[in-house]
């Protein structure tokens, strides 16, 4: 009888991880392998790496604009977007190789800012100190503006402001 007892409670917590294992997944962090092409997003915005030179994960996170660091801060339109990468080894890399792409979701409002030079994405520069603009593009979806985009050189804090 006892032996019958360790084996249902046995089975009822097999049962219950194998439930459960699906929502361990920590939300932000993905995996990435050499030569992919994928797009990892959060919320309004995302990051998309083209033939991947990277293998390891990505982790991407928005934060608060209350929180933003550096003594000037631009006039920040939405959440901030932190990327950051892990090599297969755990080891965290800084600087980009290949082509690797940030982007914001834009309303209306946004497109004419950028379009008028009023709008742009910023880089929190860590050795710096301060926010410095990123050469910023329009992505079209069909024939109108849907998202604002920047080639990144590092992994790091992004935002988009106003000028």
């Amino acid at each position: 009888m006892r032996i019958k007892k360790v084996a249902f409670t046995l089975l009822i917590l097999i049962l219950a991880l194998s439930v459960m294992a699906p929502g361990l997944n920590v939300p932000g962090y993905n995996s990435l392998r050499s030569g992919q092409t994928v797009e990892f997003t959060a919320g309004r915005a995302g990051v998309s790496f083209v033939l991947s030179s990277f293998d390891g994960t990505v982790k991407i996170t928005r934060r608060s604009t209350n929180k933003a660091p550096g003594e000037e801060k631009p006039r920040f339109t939405q959440n901030l977007l932190d990327v950051r990468l892990t090599d297969k080894d755990g080891k965290t890399v800084t600087h980009v190789l290949g082509s690797v792409y940030i982007y914001f979701k834009v309303r209306q409002k946004d497109i004419r800012m950028w379009e008028q030079g009023e709008l742009s994405i910023y880089l929190f520069d860590t050795w710096k100190q301060e926010w410095v603009p990123c050469r910023t593009y329009a992505v079209r979806d069909g024939s109108s503006i849907s998202n604002l985009a920047c080639r990144i050189r590092v992994f790091g804090l992004y935002g988009v402001a106003a000028k």
